[in-house]
C-alpha cells in the first residue's frame, strides 16, 4: 500500500476528486477503479473526517484554521527570505563598489603624491636654473 501524497492539482485522469472538484489541496491514494485515479479534495477528506469520528466539528475546523495560518506563515516567510536573498546580493554589490572606490582613491592618491614629489623636484630645478643666471637674487 502506497501512501497518500498531497498535491497542489490532481495529474491523472480523471484530473479531479471523486465529488467532481478540480481544485487543491488534493490527495493522491495511489489507487484506480477502471483506469481513473482516486483522488480526495479537501472538502471530502474533512467531512470522511467527521463522519468517522476522527475529530469533532468545532476542533475540526479549529484545526483546519490552524493549518491555514500555518500555510500562510510559510508563504510569508518563503517571501521574506527571497527578499533577504535580494538584500544579501545588493549588499554584496555594494561592498563590491566600496572597495572599488577605496583601491581607485589609493591610485588616486599615490598619483597626487607622485604629482608633489614631480612638482617639488621642478621648483628646485627651477630655482637652480634661476639662481644660474641671476634671477634668483632679484627675486629673494
Amino acid at each position: 500500500m502506497l501512501d497518500f501524497i498531497l498535491l497542489d492539482h490532481p495529474l491523472i485522469f480523471p484530473f479531479a476528486c471523486v465529488c467532481g472538484n478540480q481544485r487543491g489541496p488534493i490527495l493522491d491514494t495511489h489507487y484506480e477503479i477502471a483506469g481513473s485515479r482516486i483522488y480526495l479534495c479537501q472538502r471530502c477528506v474533512k467531512s470522511g473526517a467527521r463522519i468517522l469520528g476522527f475529530s469533532s466539528g468545532e476542533r475540526l475546523d479549529e484545526l483546519e484554521a490552524a493549518s491555514e495560518s500555518v500555510l500562510e506563515k510559510e508563504r510569508e516567510n518563503a517571501g521574506l527570505l527571497e527578499q533577504l536573498g535580494e538584500y544579501v546580493l545588493q549588499v554584496q554589490a555594494r561592498d563590491g563598489h566600496i572597495r572599488d572606490l577605496k583601491d581607485s582613491n589609493e591610485q588616486l592618491a599615490a598619483r597626487v603624491s607622485q604629482l608633489e614629489t614631480s612638482l617639488r623636484q621642478s621648483n628646485e630645478m627651477a630655482r637652480e636654473h634661476m639662481s644660474l643666471v641671476g634671477a634668483g637674487d632679484e627675486a629673494a
